[in-house]
């Protein structure tokens, strides 16, 4: 069974970055602006996803002038930038977060798996989204149903993705 899983989470790494590396790239540079400015960069995290907090936030990995964000006191600048995460591109709680967010200036990057072939309104309500690609469970059970579902495996990467880019990108400044 796990020869299986990891088969099956490489794949699924491998489609976030051949389909989303452009996005990176776009999402680096947002939060390059406020690196070199002014600007903060403020994280939130949904249910699971919250679980990437400390990564961000005081990892190895974490980023520069990161901040956890207070959803209840929004007091964001036009420099500053949001990184939102959520499992699920249809997620109402997420989706007025981001309305909130943009009525400050500040400009948010998005980070949930897109459930329905077109956008949902998550992904419209951010300044750039990137789709996590983890729609289901990765092992399928002899009953039909499937175990394994890699939504914080696919945010951690992502996040891992996008820390790699912006520090690629300030490296070239």
């Amino acid at each position: 069974m796990l020869k299986i899983y990891l088969t099956q989470l490489k794949g699924l790494l491998q489609k976030i970055i051949d389909k989303q590396e452009e996005r990176f790239e776009d999402a680096a540079r947002l939060l390059a602006q406020a690196v070199v400015s002014d600007g903060s960069i403020y994280f939130y995290g949904f249910d699971e996803m919250h679980m990437l907090a400390p990564e961000v936030l005081e990892g190895a990995n974490s980023l520069i002038k990161a901040h956890e964000l207070a959803p209840n006191n929004l007091r964001l600048l036009p420099m500053d930038r949001v990184i939102l995460i959520t499992g699920s591109d249809d997620d109402e709680r997420a989706t007025i977060l981001a309305k909130q967010i943009a009525h400050t200036g500040a400009m948010t990057i998005g980070l949930s798996t897109m459930m329905q072939p077109e956008p949902q309104s998550f992904s419209n309500a951010v300044n750039l989204h990137i789709n996590l690609q983890s729609k289901r469970a990765l092992i399928p059970e002899d009953d039909g149903n499937r175990i394994g579902q890699p939504n914080t495996i696919a945010a951690l990467f992502a996040y891992h993705c996008l820390f790699l880019t912006l520090h690629e990108v300030l490296e070239d400044q």
